[in-house]
């Protein structure tokens, strides 16, 4: 047999072995930036003005409505390009935490809201998805 017949067997085999074997193929799902907690059903921060007046706001769902939720809520502003803190709350709740807090910003400053709590000894930390600007 030459040596071309011999590579065409070869590949011919390959090719049949190939097309005959079943091939799974296995991909880890998307996770579209989702957070995945033990404790939390869900946790968000918000952020909402009127006037002057800007309210950021927690909302925090705990899977277990005896569990323990607290933390601090943060108000920032845009300065230079960075996040500069404002001011601070201590928030806490059982179960279920949605508070909002109110302050009196400046014209023309921009502002998010940012939280770190922890729900029965787990730590979460989100920011606002929006800002605002008075």
């Amino acid at each position: 047999m030459t040596f071309f017949k011999r590579i065409s067997c070869i590949f011919a085999v390959l090719f049949l072995v190939g097309t005959i074997l079943p091939v799974t193929a296995y991909a880890a799902p998307p996770s579209y930036g989702l957070m995945r907690w033990k404790n939390i059903s869900s946790a968000e921060a918000g952020i909402s003005a009127s006037g002057t007046t800007v309210k950021p706001s927690i909302a925090i769902v705990a899977v277990d409505s005896s569990y323990d939720i607290s933390g601090t809520l943060y108000l920032e502003k845009l300065s230079d390009d960075d996040w500069v803190f404002v001011k601070s709350w201590s928030v806490s709740g059982t179960g279920r935490l949605l508070k909002d807090k109110s302050y009196s910003g400046s014209p023309g400053t921009t502002y998010r809201s940012r939280f770190e709590a922890t729900v029965n000894s787990e730590f979460v930390e989100r920011t606002s998805s929006n800002t605002v600007t008075v």
